[in-house]
């Protein structure tokens, strides 16, 4: 269902072998490396919990992707139709708080995020427009209940 694509100058990149319908599984997340830390390639499963999967390591970044990495279920599924030949692609603020290497954005979808750094450096409007991992969203409400509660512990002196 998926392939590896190498293109010269380019890097590598993951790529539909058949059609895949909206809602389906194309690759289970299996074989993987836990790691405390977060390497280029690795995907982030909890606070302090990554995962280097090496059959998706390729699977790059898009501002208008065709999966959903849920670490929970360890599954990609599509989110729309994709055909064969189509590169494979998610959004990586989904599972990342803070990337190791981020890097400026050139997927060219018109929503655009520019930069990717990680979901702590986008704001929840940017965000709700994706499906969001849970640890994420709960290292979103853990971040945003801090900030709201510092400002106002600094008004209140």
């Amino acid at each position: 269902m998926i392939r590896t694509d190498y293109q010269p100058g380019a890097g590598a990149r993951l790529l539909a072998t058949s059609h895949v319908g909206a809602g389906a599984v194309v690759c289970a997340l299996s074989d993987y490396t836990v790691l405390k830390r977060p390497t280029r390639t690795s995907i982030q499963a909890g606070r302090d919990r990554h995962f280097e999967v090496p059959s998706v390591a390729s699977l790059n970044h898009s501002c208008a992707p065709n999966l959903v990495v849920d670490v929970e279920s360890l599954e990609c599924r599509a989110t729309r139709r994709v055909v064969p030949g189509e590169e494979l692609s998610f959004f990586y603020p989904s599972t990342e708080w803070e990337m190791s290497e981020p890097f400026a954005c050139r997927c060219g979808a018109p929503a655009c995020i520019r930069f990717v750094a990680g979901a702590k450096f986008l704001p929840p409007e940017i965000l709700g427009r994706y499906v969001i991992n849970v640890h994420i969203r709960q290292m979103m409400s853990e971040w945003l209940a801090h900030a709201v509660g510092g400002s106002h512990a600094a008004h209140a002196r």
